[in-house]
């Protein structure tokens, strides 16, 4: 049924939910053009009877560049028919060559399921084949899949873990080999540490591969053609916005006020019961997608004493969808099961509206929605784009945009510029040294097994990464020790060690006491929402977390009362300044751009019961766990300290920073962290300092904080504006403080404190008796202290301090135990004689 525009304005009053402004995005006419003349006549029977008024024109144009031979990128907006050029594309190739392939990646599985029967219906009457593969299909059958089938859809995960590492058996070469298509659906994912891992990818695949044409689909964005070069190494005949030939009805966008969480869940709530269109929302964070259905759900019950308490629900109804008037959350992480039930619920009308992550954004079919709600001001105009797209596909729509904090108005914008912002380029970091060893080491066994291979696709990539392969493929020198844990976690096959969207995170399967799947989820998002002790919300159910089991990659859950738990830890960072990339000072203030360790410690949680929160600590004795979890990486960041004036320099000052610079280049607050830092060195002398600090959350860094660094003075005056805003005038004292010492701020050289001579004349530089340091390799690092250090035949060896009561000292090799920045002394040692020199 069509949105009505009055029903959704008095739900809103209802609701006591101001509009601010309203804004209307016209509608756009087709045009047509007629599918071009050398596509093979099978195809060109089936594109006249099914549109008999032609292809909209850029159909028909990109189609006509990919029979020249061109590689294309299709960038038009959602709902523009992008899918039926590579499908027209496949059909045109498979007839005119009968032993060719075509390789379609989708980067989600439920785009798989949805794409799958498009596919089907489109080859099905011209005897042509299509198959899939993604994680849950066994791996016996996968070979037939791909001996068998014309068209075959995968996704990158499968590609990189399963296809590639098999480079070497006949059947797989042989596919690979025929392949002579290849499409990037939803390619706008590509960013980040899965676009880089991707990039890497797609050079590593061109290697072992014959020769094929690329068609890639993604959402619009700035500076396609260099975005398409940079992921795939090729330039691509691009056909964006200026092209496009497809209608489109036009929307109605309100821009709102809400003023808290109950407002939010009461909006859900009453666009579920109060109006008859079916409705799609977006939030940003998984934790708060749960949270607002649960909350719109759930029925509050009277207890003994007279206070509120959220009964549990039955435990056997798992597979249950509350009906047509019902709300479900929807979110990364859940089994395949659980997320195609939710997507053919409300395409079916069984769900009256889902509320999503950024994982609906994707073109994953749900039906005709004509209302949208973005829950919060989007980070990025391209999730911005997406989101409202989502919406008013043959229909008029309306899209709400909650905005609770007024951020437009602090960006300056009416709502109708807000809308028509030109979309932000997609970042790859192809520098990144930890992304660069982990594809070397798998393209050393594909380059090993497939000695007909190219290396031409690997030009222009960075000339680490060709070393970095030169070195695995004929070593000649030692693995630097930072890279080492790669290495060794390699070798049990890097293709499955190292998955291709994440960095060298471990993941953890979460079930219940029944072995019941509940997804999977990062260490890092672990410590975010499945802690020891958390109550963990699944499909908007309460979980509490009864064992963390790290080196098993397993978390058990059984169902909880409708709680709600947040972590307790500390973030602690440790700039390295020797070297800094840029840095400025005004007498002892700083700021500087460097490389960093980071230590984000959850050392144990509070629960909220009614309007009584509790403490729980991890610590021997502990019900929910022994000690604390520590992921603790490297990276790069933004510090500053400020001794003039200590209220410029404190977490809330960062995290303002952090939040408006986050907002200002299209972050995601997840991909970045602030922190303080204390060192015993100062980059303006030899004194301690203290500050803080916005850093780059990717283990071996993104550089995301590049910009940061760049630009400081003018977020520093956008946090600034939003203080003011929220009227917090203790902030906005910080903040003023801050920008007042910036201004002064000029370029200076960092004085070299903390740098160690290297290892020369027999003697050694090792961490001094007595100093904290990290032991351990990936994920799994805990501090320690160092009692001393020996030489044995294998290298140095560490002796150091019992960590748990009733547990003896213990030694570690030197590989594992790392001092940390501007905290840890180290010394020079001469093992043959004995002789100590501090540094």
């Amino acid at each position: 049924m069509a949105v009505s525009l009055d029903a959704i304005k008095a739900i809103l009053t209802n609701e006591g939910i101001e509009v601010l402004d309203q804004c209307t995005l016209p509608g756009r006419q087709a045009a047509f053009s007629a599918a071009p003349d050398g596509l093979d006549p099978i195809v060109r029977g089936v594109l006249d009877k099914q549109y008999p008024g032609g292809l909209f024109s850029h159909q028909a144009s990109a189609l006509r560049h990919y029979l020249d031979g061109e590689d294309v990128c299709l960038a038009t907006s959602t709902a523009s028919g992008k899918s039926l050029v590579f499908l027209s594309a496949a059909a045109h190739l498979c007839h005119a060559d009968p032993s060719a392939k075509v390789l379609a990646l989708y980067p989600a599985k439920a785009l798989i399921n949805d794409q799958l029967s498009k596919w089907q219906e489109f080859l099905a009457g011209q005897s042509l084949a299509c198959g899939f593969i993604y994680g849950g299909v066994q791996t016996a059958d996968r070979e037939a899949i791909i001996s068998s089938m014309n068209v075959v859809l995968m996704t990158p995960d499968v590609a990189h873990a399963w296809l590639m590492s098999q480079v070497g058996k006949p059947v797989v070469a042989d596919f690979i080999r025929r392949i002579r298509l290849l499409v990037l659906d939803e390619a706008h994912v590509y960013e980040g540490v899965f676009g880089t891992n991707m990039a890497y990818f797609l050079r590593r695949f061109e290697c072992v591969a014959g020769k094929f044409q690329i068609i890639t689909s993604t959402a619009t964005l700035s500076g396609q053609s260099e975005f398409i070069q940079q992921l795939t190494g090729r330039r691509a005949a691009i056909f964006g916005e200026n092209e496009e030939g497809s209608a489109a009805p036009e929307k109605t966008v309100l821009h709102v006020k809400a003023n808290n969480f109950d407002s939010v869940s009461g909006l859900i709530r009453a666009l579920a019961t109060e109006q008859e269109s079916r409705f799609l929302a977006f939030a940003d964070s998984r934790k708060m997608v749960e949270r607002l259905v649960a909350a719109a759900r759930r029925v509050v019950s009277a207890t003994a004493g007279g206070k509120d308490e959220i009964e549990p629900e039955p435990p056997d109804d798992e597979d249950a969808i509350p009906g047509p008037h019902g709300v479900y959350p929807y979110r990364a992480g859940y089994v395949i099961d659980d997320r195609t039930r939710i997507q053919q619920a409300l395409s079916n009308g069984d769900l009256k509206g889902v509320v999503s992550t950024s994982a609906l954004e994707l073109g994953v079919d749900i039906g005709e929605i004509d209302l949208v709600a973005l829950l919060s001001v989007p980070r990025s105009v391209k999730a911005l784009k997406q989101r409202i797209g989502r919406a008013g596909r043959q229909n008029a729509a309306v899209c709400l945009i909650v905005d609770a904090r007024r951020e437009l108005e602090t960006m300056r914008l009416t709502l109708g510029e807000f809308l028509t912002r030109p979309a932000e380029p997609n970042w790859l970091y192809l520098e990144n040294r930890y992304l660069q060893y982990a594809n070397a080491l798998c393209a050393a066994i594909e380059l090993a097994v497939a000695p007909a291979a190219s290396r031409g696709p690997l030009e222009g990539l960075p000339t680490t990464f060709v070393s970095m392969l030169d070195n695995e493929l004929d070593p000649v020198s030692e693995v630097p020790d930072d890279l080492y844990p790669l290495k060794q976690r390699a070798a049990g096959g890097p293709h499955r060690e190292f998955p291709i969207r994440s960095d060298m995170e471990q993941n953890f399967d979460i079930m219940t006491s029944q072995s019941h799947d509940m997804g999977e989820i990062t260490f890092a998002q672990s410590l975010r929402e499945a802690y020891p002790g958390a109550v963990y919300y699944y499909m908007a159910k309460p979980y509490r977390v009864t064992a963390y089991r790290y080196r098993d990659g397993q978390i058990l859950v059984k169902r909880e009362k409708f709680l709600t738990t947040e972590p307790v830890g500390q973030t602690t960072v440790f700039p390295r300044f020797s070297g800094a990339f840029l840095f400025k000072r005004n007498g002892t203030n700083f700021v500087a751009e460097s490389q960093l360790q980071v230590s984000e410690r959850v050392t144990g949680f509070s629960e909220l019961r009614g309007s009584v929160r509790q403490q729980y600590k991890y610590e021997v004795g502990s019900q929910w766990y022994q000690r604390e979890l520590n992921r603790f990486f490297r990276t790069t960041g933004v510090s500053w300290a400020t001794p003039d004036a200590p209220a410029a320099s404190t977490v809330p000052i960062a995290s303002a920073i952090l939040d408006a610079f986050s907002r200002e280049y299209g972050i995601h607050p997840r991909d970045v962290g602030a922190g303080s830092f204390y060192s015993q060195v100062s980059p303006v002398g030899p004194r301690e300092c203290r500050g803080v600090c916005v850093y780059d959350a990717t283990n071996g860094s993104l550089r995301l904080t590049q910009r940061l660094i760049e630009s400081f003075e003018d977020i520093i005056r956008k946090a600034l504006e939003e203080a003011q805003l929220a009227e917090d005038s203790a902030l906005g004292d910080g903040l003023q403080l801050l920008l007042d010492a910036a201004m002064r701020m000029q370029p200076a050289p960092v004085a070299n404190v903390g740098a160690v001579a290297e290892d020369e004349d027999g003697w050694r530089v090792v961490i001094a008796p007595g100093q904290p340091a990290m032991c351990g390799s990936g994920n799994a690092m805990r501090e320690v202290k160092v009692k001393g250090s020996r030489y044995t035949p294998t290298g140095v060896m560490y002796d150091l301090e019992p960590v748990d009561p009733g547990v003896k000292g213990y030694s570690a090799p030197e590989r594992s135990v790392e001092p940390i920045n501007g905290l840890t002394r180290r010394q020079r040692v001469n093992f043959v004689t004995g002789e100590v020199q501090e540094i």
